[in-house]
């Protein structure tokens, strides 16, 4: 199956579904501990006021650490600018596709209707069954789902913030 963008996904999947749901990501999302998980468990060190620590001071981060999303929204139609950022993001579109199959193909929201098409291990385009489905299903089971799997991959934001910016 041919590469898409994430927004053209959401496109097939709008005119399947009447794009009764957005299928944007939520910039405020936090996780529920505040993102302190991480540092659960952690103990801090007491450094003796009279030991000396010398650390260079943090160099910012380089205005060119990600890809140059710019060239692509040059491109002169949609469809070449969100496979730019798709080539570009390539991380991100993986985990935008991964969790919208994985939605999709759940058994209490499309699965045995797609079971044959888009489910399948080498996914297919819809056909009338997995489509009519869709239209049913996606925006309401699959919207905030993939969404947070999304929010949760710094590049998959970055492919979203690339095709909002392509004409």
């Amino acid at each position: 199956m041919p590469s898409r963008s994430p927004l053209s996904i959401a496109f097939v999947l709008c005119m399947f579904v009447g794009c009764a749901g957005k299928l944007a990501i939520q910039d405020d999302v936090l996780p529920a501990d505040g993102g302190r998980k991480a540092d659960a468990g952690r103990t801090s060190e007491l450094v003796p006021t009279d030991a000396r620590i010398d650390v260079a001071p943090p160099q910012p981060p380089k205005a060119d650490a990600g890809p140059d999303d710019t060239k692509c929204w040059n491109k002169q139609d949609f469809d070449s600018c969100a496979d730019c950022c798709t080539d570009n993001h390539s991380e991100g579109y993986a985990t935008y596709f991964a969790s919208a199959v994985a939605c999709v193909c759940a058994a209490d929201v499309c699965g045995a209707a797609c079971s044959s098409t888009l489910c399948r291990k080498n996914p297919a385009n819809p056909n009338a069954d997995c489509n009519d489905c869709l239209t049913d299903k996606y925006a309401d089971s699959c919207d905030v789902v993939v969404s947070t799997a999304c929010q949760a991959s710094p590049d998959c934001v970055a492919l979203m913030n690339c095709e909002q910016k392509c004409n």
